[in-house]
């Protein structure tokens, strides 16, 4: 069972992976190589006991939505929690001023942060769970 403080740190941990997610660079899912990690970030995440039920929603909206850059998920992640049962969502929290173009070479970066965060999260509730 996980403390307050623990409780925080994933929660925190969260929110910043999905802010990434659907934020504006981080187009995970433009070219074949995105899809790829993409998919690859969604299945690690499929087993995790989101700890913010918002985050569970938030989530479950992304996998069920194809791929696509920030601003197509900026249009179409309200709409997909809407059909989930779930339209009171603070997309504010998740979207954060998003662009609808970044570079190559930033995306790839921000791909690279997005996996460390996913890292981070697993290894967090994993520690807590000893």
């Amino acid at each position: 069972m996980l403390n307050a403080f623990e409780t925080a740190r994933v929660i925190e941990f969260e929110r910043e992976l999905l802010r990434q997610l659907c934020g504006p660079e981080t187009d995970i899912s433009s070219s074949s190589g995105e899809s790829q990690c993409r998919a690859r970030i969604i299945a690690s995440l499929r087993n995790h006991k989101w700890r913010d039920p918002e985050h569970r929603i938030v989530f479950e909206a992304l996998e069920k939505l194809p791929g696509g850059n920030s601003y197509c998920l900026q249009q179409r992640l309200p709409a997909q929690a809407t059909r989930m049962g779930f339209p009171d969502v603070n997309w504010q929290i998740y979207f954060g001023g998003a662009s609808a173009w970044v570079d190559t070479e930033t995306a790839d970066k921000n791909n690279a942060a997005i996996e460390s965060l996913v890292a981070n999260l697993l290894a967090a509730c994993r520690e807590t769970a000893l």
